[in-house]
């Protein structure tokens, strides 16, 4: 036993060090693919933070569009980058790689502590790795769902251990209270699923205890968090939940509609759905009475629950990063339950999933630099504007404000202020770049460029453009848009227009 641990943990720092390595050899096109464009709201944020600016996306105005958790951790590794000079967005990218390499290997190294002590513990821990390589650890760079397969992955780890003790049982809490502040979502859907399940699978005489420590660190872990969102912004919820929410009005019928009709979701988001359900179907059916079994179904019950929510009031649909952890915990559940004892089925459904990671890391992450053109063009804002101007884009805002090194206003709201959200909400975004003497819009643009009878640029995908009246002598660049998506790729140009102000 001792040896197979042995051999396990230097395999974990090889694979950790080659890949680290990786990181900073490979051409930036190859690890922009890792990443999504609302990676970079994070990433500039952690960057503003660390050069003193505090917690702002654009430079202009405060923002609490984020989860905390995450964001801590990236402040304090952009914190630690600034004091040793790596101040190029490039570099810092490439090490925000790195420590998602690291979650991710310290996210396998305790599932393999939790599945080495079950029989059959190495199949279970081998299935369990590629399970999650196409489908959680090839994905969200730079976002924080690894964060919460990493915290979820020490609490079962936690759980399931012998002693239980009330250092443990507190530590539970805490794990709890952790994933909370990693999506503050998970308050209403798998906080309290993962309580239930905690209590129901305790023993008798620790359940009291138990359920006091859960409710306890939640609430105060929660109630301190809306408490500094309220003092700070006169609103409990952050502006990036604010933005997307329809609540009352429910949108359930058109996110599922287009979970099956657009290709972008079928592909991704509707077909890891079809795999949480799967999962939630084997729990249920399953014979055993694990204490194992029944925590990782209230698991799967709390995070289907959280995507229903998403889909009922979620004006953005269900997100490709809210599936990471869903399907983190579906492959924690099917591997613990794996008892093949067939050597040659066994060997087939390896064989067959690592076909599958091959397959999906190939069309997805070496074919397609979805990023490269956002990255391309950064640079060309960087060379036409100044560090000083304020520059205002509605769509693909991250990845261009992070590598241009310049101050986008981002036109969706995400990572905005609560002023900013009314000026969105009532449509006078025009209204908003003129109060705040913004100098430049960014915008791109699908058909011909057209002008109306007074030689006025109109803007057809982005018609709150319109009231700024800008002509074609104010267009500053043109470059193409070529946004090379696996399954809906995208073409137009990129126009960089000054305002006048």
């Amino acid at each position: 036993m001792v040896k197979f641990q042995v051999k396990y943990y230097i395999i974990f720092a090889v694979s950790l060090f080659f890949l680290c390595i990786l990181c900073f050899v490979l051409p930036l096109e190859y690890l922009l693919n890792f990443a999504h464009d609302d990676s970079f709201f994070y990433l500039k944020i952690a960057g503003n933070f660390s050069e003193g600016l505090g917690f702002t996306f654009d430079g202009l105005t405060r923002t609490n569009g984020y989860h905390p958790l995450y964001l801590t951790v990236l402040c304090l590794l952009f914190s630690l980058l600034k004091f040793l000079s790596v101040t190029s967005p490039e570099m810092q990218f490439r090490f925000v790689c790195v420590l998602h390499l690291l979650i991710l290997h310290l996210t396998a190294l305790t599932a393999y502590l939790f599945f080495r002590k079950e029989k059959n513990g190495t199949q279970k821990f081998i299935l369990f790795l590629l399970l999650c390589l196409p489908l959680v650890f090839i994905r969200d760079f730079g976002l924080e769902s690894h964060l919460s397969c990493l915290i979820f992955s020490l609490l079962v780890y936690n759980k399931f251990r012998k002693e239980q003790q009330k250092q443990i049982q507190l530590l539970n809490a805490v794990l709890i209270s952790l994933l909370f502040l990693s999506r503050i979502d998970y308050l209403w859907s798998l906080a309290p699923f993962l309580m239930i399940a905690d209590l129901i699978t305790a023993g008798k005489a620790s359940k009291k205890s138990v359920l006091l420590y859960d409710v306890s660190a939640v609430t105060l872990t929660a109630g301190f968090y809306f408490l500094m969102n309220f003092l700070a912004f006169k609103n409990l919820m952050p502006v990036s939940a604010v933005v997307i929410s329809s609540f009352p009005e429910t949108v359930f019928a058109e996110n599922v509609k287009n979970l099956f009709t657009d290709t972008s979701y079928l592909y991704n988001q509707t077909a890891r759905i079809f795999f949480l359900l799967a999962a939630a179907v084997v729990l249920l059916i399953s014979k055993s009475k694990s204490k194992e079994v029944y925590f990782n179904l209230y698991a799967v019950a709390g995070v289907i629950a959280g995507l229903l929510i998403n889909a009922s009031f979620s004006k953005y649909n269900i997100r490709e990063w809210y599936l990471t952890l869903p399907v983190f915990i579906s492959a924690f559940a099917l591997s613990g339950m794996y008892e093949l004892r067939s050597k040659v089925a066994e060997n087939l459904i390896a064989f067959f999933l690592c076909l599958f990671f091959v397959a999906v890391f190939a069309f997805t992450r070496a074919e397609n630099f979805k990023w490269n053109n956002s990255y391309e063009y950064s640079k060309i804002i960087q060379s036409k504007t100044e560090k000083k101007d304020f520059i205002y884009q509605f769509d693909f805002s991250g990845a261009v404000s992070f590598f241009s090194n310049r101050n986008i206003v981002n036109g969706d709201g995400l990572v905005n202020d609560f002023e900013y959200y009314n000026y969105l909400k009532s449509g006078r975004i025009s209204d908003y770049i003129k109060a705040r003497n913004i100098g430049f819009v960014s915008t791109i643009v699908y058909n011909d460029l057209r002008t109306d009878s007074a030689g006025k640029l109109i803007f057809e995908s982005e018609p709150f453009l319109n009231g700024l009246n800008l002509g074609r002598n104010d267009i500053v660049n043109i470059f193409e848009f070529d946004f090379k998506h696996a399954v809906r790729p995208k073409k137009g140009n990129w126009i960089l227009i000054k305002t006048g102000k």
